[in-house]
């Protein structure tokens, strides 16, 4: 699917779409989309931000927070 110049000269959001003449919009196949879709919808949940949180490192035990508050607290 193509647009040609006559579609988007007028808009008022083009700017903030494209800096080109025409835009070339791609549309996933339906399978692939609506796997992607559930994959977006599963990451809002919150095992999955709990779980991402822990491997990223932003999870810290009570020990290792009160320790961390004594250094930064240490002339």
């Amino acid at each position: 699917m193509k647009n040609e110049m006559e579609d988007c000269g007028e808009c008022p959001s083009k700017s903030g779409c494209t800096r080109s003449d025409r835009r070339t919009p791609a549309f996933l196949p339906q399978q692939l989309y609506e796997r992607q879709a559930a994959v977006r919808a599963t990451r809002q949940t919150r095992p999955w931000q709990a779980n991402y949180a822990m491997r990223a490192g932003a999870w810290r035990p009570a020990a290792y927070r009160a320790m961390e508050a004594v250094l930064e607290c240490s002339p």
